[in-house]
């Protein structure tokens, strides 16, 4: 009921070795918060070498994102399309759930960041027309070593997106990846189209997914309104690229 708010996520935090302990991350930081206009949201996945600084200058860690995978069932029957063109409209399609907080991706976002990646290779499934899609689901494979299927993004109807689910399955399978991968907010078991997935115990865990947030212009939050954040925010992420 708030609206929508513009948010930027930081991508990669890197100092060259020679420069390092003169604290040009931290005045990089604070230059970018201070630029960007009162109420934008800054999103960031840190590491455990930026994280310190991050919490220094207001960030709150919003939520721990668990890891949860299940084997590629065998049984699916479900069709979809997979996307071979760009996406041209993609309406106002959200993570699926009534939650208080989402985050929203537009067609654009969605070209750029999957289609036209020079370096990795994305499957794009939708469920519906291109041109207005109920669901999208895009996945890729972990890395060459370990046949793992990792949702990088699902956005759609509840309908839709048990439907892509499904298909998940079929694709996997096709492509030689027995295992799918997913990261979310959610418990492992009240998330209505994850019944099987299990929990990846944190040693496995190939890093940790804490979400940290800033609203630029705004002062620190206090602790009652980091509650209230981590209570509210209910966010899936797979945006793996950086391991």
């Amino acid at each position: 009921n708030a609206g929508v708010r513009r948010a930027w996520q930081i991508g990669d935090i890197v100092t060259a070795l020679p420069h390092r302990g003169q604290g040009l991350f931290r005045d990089c930081l604070a230059a970018l918060v201070a630029s960007l206009p009162a109420g934008d949201v800054v999103l960031c996945y840190p590491n455990a070498n930026s994280r310190r600084e991050l919490l220094n200058q207001g960030f709150t860690a919003v939520v721990d994102l668990a890891y949860s995978a299940r084997p590629a069932l065998w049984w699916s029957r479900a069709s979809v399309n997979r996307l071979v063109k760009p996406l041209s409209f993609f309406g106002d399609l959200l993570h699926l759930g009534s939650h208080d907080m989402h985050v929203a991706r537009d067609a654009d976002y969605l070209n750029w960041r999957y289609l036209d990646c020079p370096s990795r290779t994305y499957t794009v499934l939708i469920e519906g027309a291109a041109n207005n899609p109920e669901g999208v689901l895009i996945f890729r494979r972990f890395n060459d070593v370990l046949p793992i299927a990792v949702i990088m993004d699902l956005l759609g109807t509840e309908a839709a997106v048990v439907r892509l689910l499904s298909q998940l399955d079929r694709e996997a399978r096709k492509q030689g990846l027995p295992v799918i991968m997913t990261i979310d907010a959610q418990p492992v078991g009240e998330h209505p189209t994850y019944p099987t997935m299990l929990r990846v115990p944190r040693p496995l865990q190939p890093k940790r997914m804490t979400l940290l947030a800033k609203i630029a212009g705004a002062p620190t939050p206090t602790s009652a309104t980091s509650a209230e954040w981590r209570r509210t925010w209910h966010i899936q992420a797979g945006d793996w690229d950086g391991l």
